[in-house]
């Protein structure tokens, strides 16, 4: 089954809104079509969504885009054992309430431009969260 959704792309240097984007995904076979107003069209396939949004984001950050979805959030990050029992669909949302459960989101729901950033900023910002996780354990002990 093919679902759709409609999202916007967003300039990677401004984070303005610029382009509106239709984003297809499906898990058999497991791939994603995106097209735009701007005559972009990016065709992907992966081992589970999450590998098929990884290679999107990829692609558009080398055209200078990114996209608002769930999925580029800077604050996501996926476990083994979610992405295997939601075909990569779903994604933890880091917070620095470590006591707190961490919400679970769908990655190709909309997210507002400030939420987003690249896949570099995804990576800092897991850098800073697990220092930050590592000193609360540190004073729980």
């Amino acid at each position: 089954m093919i679902k759709e959704v409609e999202t916007y792309l967003v300039d990677i240097e401004t984070r303005k809104k610029f382009g509106k984007a239709l984003l297809q995904y499906s898990v058999n076979p497991t791939k994603i079509n995106l097209r735009t107003n701007l005559m972009i069209q990016v065709i992907v396939s992966g081992i589970d969504l999450l590998d098929c949004y990884r290679k999107l984001q990829i692609h558009l950050e080398e055209k200078g885009c990114l996209i608002c979805l769930n999925g580029s959030r800077k604050d996501v990050q996926a476990s083994g054992f979610l992405r295997d029992s939601s075909n990569g669909i779903s994604t933890y949302q880091l917070t620095y309430d470590f006591d707190a459960e961490k919400p679970v989101l769908n990655i190709f729901d909309i997210c507002e431009p400030h939420g987003i950033g690249t896949i570099k900023e995804q990576k800092d910002f897991m850098k800073k969260w697990k220092i930050e996780y590592k000193k609360y354990l540190a004073q729980q002990s």
